[in-house]
């Protein structure tokens, strides 16, 4: 085998690899494309879970104040009745 020859030999070699490598690199780029969608679907779903679960915690702290307050005015109402009784009785 002549010096020339393994020359081209090793050239068609390496234009193949040449060629397989860009397909590989094809394939993982379609990949990686896919799972960075994937990932930020994901980050998107995580980012409105987060917003809808601060709208639920404002929520239910405005609904306790709210129990507190009203719960705070029926015990004064209860309270100004009893005393109201009490001081109608008295007289």
């Amino acid at each position: 085998m002549s010096v020339d020859q393994t020359i081209n030999e090793l050239s068609g070699t390496l234009a193949q690899l040449s060629t397989l490598v860009a397909h590989i690199n094809g394939q993982i780029n379609g990949i990686t494309s896919r799972i960075n969608l994937t990932l930020d679907n994901f980050d998107q779903a995580v980012a409105n879970i987060a917003k809808d679960a601060g709208s639920v915690t404002y929520q239910v702290g405005d609904s306790v104040s709210q129990v507190i307050v009203i719960f705070s005015m029926i015990f004064l109402k209860l309270r100004f009745l009893c005393y109201s009784q009490l001081r109608f009785h008295s007289v």
